[in-house]
């Protein structure tokens, strides 16, 4: 599928997407928040990161699919979360 087939459907099941070229461990978790807009999540480290950047080839991808993992108990820090 396509990332905007992805996202719609991570969304809808709160799930994560991820390509199936990509070779590390990393996911995406999509996020309608201007602040994370996507935010990655790295398993092996247990962390989020903020700014994921596609490039191209991600954008026109079509290997994009639901990970079975979802993100419903992982925090985002967002700008309205306390601090």
């Amino acid at each position: 599928m396509n990332i905007q087939e992805a996202v719609k459907e991570g969304i809808k099941q709160k799930k994560m997407i991820k390509r199936k070229s990509w070779k590390t461990p990393d996911r995406l978790i999509p996020t309608n928040d201007p602040f994370n807009l996507m935010a990655g999540y790295v398993s092996s480290e247990k962390r989020i990161f903020r700014g994921w950047q596609p490039m191209t080839n991600d954008l026109i991808a079509d290997d994009w699919y639901i990970t079975n993992e979802s993100y419903k108990n992982i925090t985002l820090l967002t700008k309205s979360t306390k601090t």
